[in-house]
Order: structure tokens, then C-alpha cells, then sequence
């Protein structure tokens, strides 16, 4: 399984206790796993948010390919202009 790391507002909101193991092919299943273990997330992640997989910034996809190794950040989605 995947080790997963959420933003400080996320872990304090919910109070979860880190790494998560979350299995998941890819980014989007890895997040829609998240999503089923812990449910009141649900909106916080509708919100939008962005991932580093294995130390490479993923923006906009999730089709990235992890792994049982990876080590993956969710945090507050970044935008810019």
C-alpha cells in the first residue's frame, strides 16, 4: 500500500494520524480509496487538491502511475497566475 501525507489543516480537521495506507494503481484511485476510508473528507477533496508522487509534482492528473512504495502528499490545490 501506498503511503499517503496530508496537509496540516487536513490532518488537524479530521484528526488523522500519518502515514495512511491507501491502495490505489494510480493517483485518482489512490484518492477515491482515501475518500472511502474516510468519508468526511469527501468535500475537502472536492475542493480540489494537488499530489507529489515519489517526489515529482503532479498538478492536474490523476493517471500517474504509484506504486505500493510510493510515498504520496496531498495538499490544498496550487494555482497561480
Amino acid at each position: 500500500m501506498a503511503r499517503v501525507y496530508l496537509w496540516a489543516g487536513a490532518r488537524r480537521q479530521f484528526d488523522i494520524e500519518q502515514p495512511l495506507s491507501v491502495n490505489g494503481n494510480t493517483i485518482g484511485d489512490v484518492i477515491d480509496n482515501l475518500v472511502l476510508l474516510h468519508p468526511d473528507m469527501k468535500e475537502l477533496i472536492k475542493e480540489g487538491v494537488s499530489c507529489a508522487v515519489d517526489d515529482k509534482l503532479i498538478m492536474n492528473s490523476t493517471s500517474e502511475k504509484v506504486s505500493d512504495k510510493s510515498e504520496i502528499y496531498i495538499f490544498q490545490k496550487i494555482s497561480g497566475g
